[in-house]
């Protein structure tokens, strides 16, 4: 309860903070050409048929999230971003529903566009989509592909396959040389520990990176590269991933597809502590095509989806097609809709559906 009304009152304090803020920019002109805005916001709906959830309409308003980028000097900005999560709300008690937190604060330094340096929190380079995983108005799809960005079992519990948020120093760039384009990221971190965003008290750093290269405008390779110990102090288990990716466009097309391969350090249940040298092998991979029907704002979408959770052990593997069709009403707003035929390899477990609908707002 404590808690909950610390975080409350971090809340409304930050909200005070921007009026009074914009009270001070609205007579100072200059101020406030270095202030920049944005955001996104989204409203979904879900059925599904899966055990447990027949029968159940969920309407959920994920995600508002708001940006503020403030320019300190040419080369200086600090960038935030607050984000309320499904709906976020809470009472005079001090009882909170969804969720409110800050996704991103960091200060950047930018030499040029092949050197920026930033140190706060930030969503992890890892992939192609984390470093926009909620911004639905950027992309078909009202979810993510589970098989890279959604949370399996592991021996040191839930995870995903990279920390989503990491607290540190991050060092990235976009050179290029003729039609050659290159990203590259390198970062610290806390990693996933005990108070990860505050104090490492596991002592395990998580670092990680990230390289892709286009060498056209329609294709681009890359790699990432994640390493930390999860679980905190009662585990300290090793978790190691890698992934690769491909992005290709071709007329109205547009293709992505990724591979996760991770270990993840077995644990002696009773010991609560990592065992030496054994570890969960993890694999999984999606495709996702796309076609632009012209002028006509549709946008039909296939995503095939798969993730065998441990290599060792047979029956636990789950595949899913996703088939979807998306409208941008405006160039800001986009409706989805799309059904899931999720199929288990565990032929005790049944196979079922997941309808989505999604109204996704730029800003």
């Amino acid at each position: 309860m404590l808690f909950i009304t610390r975080y409350r009152s971090i809340y409304i304090g930050f909200l005070l903070a921007i009026l009074h803020s914009s009270s001070v920019w609205a007579q100072d002109n200059n101020l406030l050409s270095k202030l920049r805005t944005y955001g996104w916001f989204d409203l979904n709906v879900v059925a599904s048929t899966q055990q447990g959830q027949q029968n159940a309409v969920r309407f959920d308003q994920a995600h508002m999230n708001l940006i503020f980028i403030y320019e300190l000097s040419d080369n200086f900005l600090v960038f935030a971003e607050p984000e309320f999560e499904h709906g976020y709300s809470s009472n005079e008690d001090g009882l909170a529903q969804g969720k409110f937190y800050i996704q991103r604060a960091y200060i950047e330094y930018q030499q040029s566009d092949a050197l920026r340096l930033r140190a706060g929190k930030f969503l992890t380079p890892f992939g192609l989509w984390n470093l926009v995983v909620d911004a639905t108005a950027i992309r078909t799809g009202v979810f993510l592909p589970t098989s890279l960005h959604g949370t399996k079992p592991t021996p040191g519990g839930s995870q995903r396959g990279y920390a989503k948020y990491s607290t540190g120093f991050w060092l990235s760039g976009n050179p290029s040389f003729g039609s050659l384009q290159i990203e590259y990221d390198a970062y610290i971190a806390n990693g996933r520990g005990q108070d990860a965003h505050e104090f490492d008290r596991d002592g395990f750093k998580g670092y990680g990176g990230r390289f892709a290269v286009a060498p056209i405008p329609e294709i681009k390779v890359g790699s990432s590269f994640y390493s930390d110990n999860i679980g905190g102090n009662a585990f300290n288990a090793q978790y190691v991933s890698g992934a690769f990716e491909l992005t290709a466009k071709a007329g109205g097309f547009e293709f992505f597809s990724e591979l996760l391969l991770a270990n993840s350090q077995k644990v002696d249940a009773v010991k609560k502590e990592p065992i030496g040298g054994q570890f969960q092998r993890y694999m999984g991979y999606y495709g996702w095509l796309n076609y632009n029907i012209g002028e006509t704002g549709l946008t039909p979408y296939a995503i095939f989806n798969s993730y065998d959770p441990n290599l060792e052990t047979d029956n636990d593997a789950i595949t899913d097609i996703t088939i979807g069709l998306q409208y941008s009403l405006t160039p800001n707003i986009l409706a989805k809709v799309q059904m899931q035929f999720v199929t288990p390899q565990n032929s005790t477990v049944a196979p079922y559906n997941v309808f989505a609908g999604q109204l996704a707002v730029a800003f």
